[in-house]
């Protein structure tokens, strides 16, 4: 098994990352994840040193021990030359990572990668958008399960960007 994954690892690095981020991590920073190789090294270090510092060591979190280890295989995916894309409205998928379809250097994440945002909302925008285009961030929020602060948290990590408010349109 292990001369497998080394052989996917070697010949199709794509999948190997988009197979790893899906099936084998629970913990996810995705705005350090997405910032690129500086942000990654920086938070990196700041786990590190708080891990190794014996006045700080106990204030490290369950969360940031697991995130550290998905942040080591982050690092050495950009070492390579690939990047992870920022969460698409309409390309990111409910619960998998998937490839940017012009560029299979770009990981796109899915929405179950955004803290609070869960496996039936992600659904949710997915079943919404197969309907549809989004109109609006009103549009968003009445056909899926999308609440206010998830809807928030979408515009921070630039998700939704491009969309109006609501609904009506200005004439003047």
């Amino acid at each position: 098994m292990a001369v497998r994954i080394a052989w996917f690892k070697v010949h199709y690095p794509h999948w190997y990352y988009i197979s790893y981020f899906s099936l084998r991590c629970d913990a996810y920073e995705i705005e350090t994840m997405t910032k690129g190789i500086n942000a990654i090294k920086s938070r990196l270090e700041e786990i590190r040193n708080r891990r190794n510092n014996p006045e700080t060591a106990k204030q490290v979190t369950n969360r940031e021990l697991a995130t550290y280890g998905v942040l080591e295989v982050c690092l050495e995916l950009y070492a390579r030359g690939y990047k992870i894309g920022k969460i698409d409205l309409y390309k990111s998928l409910a619960t998998e990572f998937t490839v940017e379809k012009d560029d299979h250097r770009i990981i796109i994440p899915p929405f179950t990668t955004i803290d609070g945002l869960g496996e039936n909302v992600a659904k949710s925008i997915v079943e919404a958008r197969e309907k549809g285009p989004f109109l609006s961030k009103e549009d968003l929020t009445s056909r899926t399960q999308c609440s206010l602060t998830l809807l928030r948290k979408l515009e921070v990590l630039g998700a939704i960007d491009g969309l109006q408010e609501k609904n009506q349109m200005s004439l003047f």
